[in-house]
């Protein structure tokens, strides 16, 4: 079964206040000289935010030679912004008995828009540093089994050693036919936690893809 679903959605949710920092009134704090992060709170770790801000440096030609701040007002803002998210080709493989349990695989493509957004104090765009292009398809893949399915079963009368009835019990009649396929939503797999994790991973790989450069 091939079908394919778009959604086009900006997570800003990842940016606003159920996923962002900790906030403090912005007119009691104003940073001419920084850049303010406005990042998901899951991104909140030293060692992150310390990947974030060497690339932002050496890459965002109005962020270099800048400290960056997690509060109040700023020159420029940064955001992580995801959208043009598409899931194709989602399929499932018919099953293949392993020790009469069914096997299957669970697999469709994906692609996406992700960024860290430069804005400035009118909240005007003025660059950004790409993470994941929508022309990068990717491939999600999955195996699981599940208990055989459409077995016979029929009810047998138990006799005493007097021949007579003394209850029933149920017996298999028929062996599981595995005809069985399961429907998965790929949408309990494409979370905004699970596109997230894909851009923290590209943050690490620019930052080692620009170390190396540096040392050439």
């Amino acid at each position: 079964m091939d079908f394919r679903y778009k959604i086009e959605f900006l997570l800003l949710v990842i940016v606003l206040p159920l996923c962002s920092f900790p906030q403090r009134t912005d007119s009691l704090f104003y940073h001419p000289d920084r850049y303010r992060l406005d990042l998901p709170k899951e991104w909140n770790r030293p060692k992150l935010i310390e990947a974030v801000t060497d690339v932002l440096s050496q890459t965002i030609d109005e962020l270099k030679n800048r400290d960056f701040s997690t509060e109040g007002k700023a020159a420029y803002y940064v955001k992580l912004v995801i959208d043009s998210l598409i899931i194709s080709n989602q399929q499932t493989s018919p099953p293949i008995e392993i020790g009469s349990i069914p096997h299957y695989t669970f697999s469709f493509n994906y692609n996406f828009n992700a960024a860290l957004l430069v804005s400035d104090s009118m909240n005007k765009p003025v660059s950004s540093l790409r993470l994941v292009s929508a022309e990068e398809t990717m491939t999600y893949t999955r195996q699981f089994s599940t208990l055989p399915q459409n077995a016979v079963y029929r009810y047998e009368t138990v006799y005493n050693n007097l021949g007579r009835p003394v209850g029933r019990r149920l017996v298999q009649e028929a062996p599981p036919v595995n005809t069985y396929i399961p429907r998965i939503d790929p949408f309990s797999v494409i979370t905004p936690a699970f596109l997230m994790n894909i851009c923290e991973k590209k943050i690490y790989e620019i930052r080692k893809l620009l170390k190396k450069l540096n040392q050439e």
